[in-house]
């Protein structure tokens, strides 16, 4: 069991998660930001869990969530798909100095658009990350 992530029944008493954003950059439009921040006194606050607690803000807030596969969800390298969209926004558990060697793969393969393939993950993944290292556990990487 991951400890970081658990939530006991106190804390969170449903039998699943709203529907959230797994990732690392989100994009709202000033309206949407205002009907959230008016629940925020009122949606329960979830330790270690910032993306349900969005999803559980934008629900309470009626904020219907548009998801676009520009966006990455962190779990690519442990999934055994290891390709990214060409017009990536974001990027999760990559060791900083490597990625302009990211950046260069991806221009060389997206000349024509579609997605890219990385082929070297583990030289590219920041293992010491704590959210790379609770993936890892959970696809049985590490």
């Amino acid at each position: 069991m991951n400890v970081l992530y658990y939530q006991t029944v106190n804390e969170y008493p449903f039998d699943a998660f709203p529907a959230y954003a797994n990732g690392a950059g989100y994009v709202a439009s000033k309206l949407a930001i205002n009907k959230i921040f008016k629940t925020v006194p009122y949606t329960r606050l979830l330790r270690h869990l910032d993306d349900v607690y969005f999803g559980l803000l934008c629900r309470d807030a009626g904020v219907k969530a548009d998801f676009d596969d520009n966006f990455t969800s962190a779990v690519e390298p442990f999934t055994g798909d290891r390709t990214y969209p060409c017009g990536l926004y974001n990027l999760h558990g990559f060791r900083f100095d490597r990625i302009k060697d990211f950046i260069v793969l991806r221009d060389d393969q997206c000349k024509n658009g579609g997605r890219f393939r990385v082929n070297d993950w583990e030289s590219m993944i920041d293992a010491d990350n704590s959210m790379t290292k609770e993936i890892g556990k959970l696809f049985g990487w590490f």
